[in-house]
């Protein structure tokens, strides 16, 4: 039987046609120059710090006006904090006690130069399915005609939004895709998440969670709605955008094959 995810065929059988697939899901290639009306960066517990960072990038660049950072209570003991200081080399913070993944994050952006009025902070969700509800419900967000999303599992989180925005009567917007997955001195891309061992099990794991095979997948669990990625790209693509190309983010700290293989 012929299965398929976000609007790609996927091989069952373990092989490179599948790894093609898998990557096409998790690494689509939107515009990286779009022009949005607001960016909206899901929490990701203490690993936040690093979609912070790329927030008050776009903000710099003039790609985004307003953010909204969504997360309840960061889950944040010893050994928690302990284990983001071996995985994750350069942090800029840590999550204080008490504080939400939205403060947190904020606390980052303000610290980057983002001022405190292009913030809008949603402070009690507890995953991505509860982030995305009570984002959609914002005034930032329903005024805004296209949204920048910036999340640890880019495509399952865009899966998620869709979802919510299906259940409560909206259009979707036109939305623009940033994955941040660190690995220590990058980040996990295309280009490298095959040949790191760290890599391909974070990404193989996250694909699960959406994979057609899977029994229990969040599709299936109602979760989050599939999608066309391919429609969704060339929708972008039709956002305004900036006359001359950035730098990457991540170009600086690209993660190559040789890297170390551990978080």
């Amino acid at each position: 039987m012929t299965v398929s995810v976000g609007g790609y065929v996927l091989p069952s059988e373990e092989n490179p046609d599948r790894l093609n697939a898998i990557e096409r899901v998790m690494f689509p290639k939107f515009p990286e120059t779009a022009i949005t009306d607001v960016c909206v960066v899901f929490g990701a517990g203490v690993a936040g710090a690093h979609l912070a960072e790329q927030a008050a990038t776009l903000f710099r660049n003039g790609l985004v006006k307003t953010i909204i950072l969504a997360g309840g209570p960061v889950i944040n003991d010893l050994s928690v904090t302990e284990a983001h200081k071996k995985r994750f080399s350069d942090p800029p913070f840590y999550p204080e006690d008490g504080e939400t993944e939205a403060e947190y994050m904020a606390r980052i952006l303000i610290e980057k130069g983002v001022p405190e009025e292009a913030l809008v902070l949603e402070k009690t969700s507890k995953n991505t399915g509860e982030n995305a509800r009570a984002v959609i419900a914002l005034e930032a967000y329903e005024n805004a005609s296209s949204v920048h999303v910036v999340a640890f599992s880019a495509t399952r989180t865009l899966m998620t939004l869709r979802r919510e925005e299906q259940a409560a009567g909206l259009a979707p917007k036109p939305a623009i895709l940033t994955q941040i997955i660190p690995l220590r001195g990058g980040w996990i891309t295309a280009k490298n998440w095959r040949d790191n061992e760290t890599g391909r099990n974070i990404i193989l794991r996250e694909f699960r969670k959406i994979d057609p095979t899977e029994p229990t997948n969040y599709i299936k669990q109602g979760f989050c709605s599939d999608v066309a990625l391919q429609e969704e790209i060339k929708r972008a693509e039709s956002l305004p955008k900036m006359g001359r190309p950035l730098c990457s983010f991540c170009n600086s700290r690209m993660l190559t094959a040789a890297s170390s293989n551990h978080l």
